[in-house]
């Protein structure tokens, strides 16, 4: 399924260094003071889930594009990981804030599952592609396509 893995040298340091400045720039972005109240608290889940959507889509696009032989294997890895590593930081931030009142636990019981087992499945991503197991990185996908409607149906009404 991958194409030979000719992509070396300059390119690949660019393509790496290119994915690191993104994701330091989203995590940045993501860096926020704790919620005095619920509408804060909900502004920050909406935040997350957003940035955990778009690190999924991220996710499934790499796949799909592994599965035509469109990207090298090495490149496949490098943005799996990216994409697992900004989605696991929107998350475990997430995780770290208080919530202010019980409307906003319930928030919280409600959406850190969601982000959890999406950043869950673009790690497994990475660990098929790594293996170059093209059948389970596909399985994955589909799982991640099922997963991440429930944060956007959530998000759209939020907003």
């Amino acid at each position: 399924m991958f194409p030979q893995d000719g992509l070396q040298g300059r390119g690949l340091r660019v393509m790496r260094r290119v994915l690191l400045f993104s994701s330091a720039i989203a995590l940045l972005g993501s860096c926020s003071l704790p919620a005095l109240s619920f509408d804060d608290y909900r502004g920050k889940a909406i935040e997350t889930a957003e940035e955990t959507i778009s690190q999924g889509e991220t996710a499934i696009l790499t796949a799909e594009l592994a599965a035509r032989g469109r990207l090298f294997s090495p490149s496949v890895t490098v943005q799996l990981e990216e994409a697992e590593e900004s989605a696991e930081a929107a998350a475990s931030e997430f995780a770290s804030v208080l919530p202010p009142d019980e409307r906003s636990e319930r928030l919280r019981r409600t959406v850190l599952p969601v982000l959890q087992e999406a950043a869950d499945l673009i790690a497994r991503m990475r660990f098929a592609a790594r293996e170059r197991d093209t059948g389970q990185l596909a399985e994955l996908r589909a799982s991640l396509e099922d997963s991440l409607p429930r944060l956007e149906d959530w998000v759209e009404p939020a907003a």
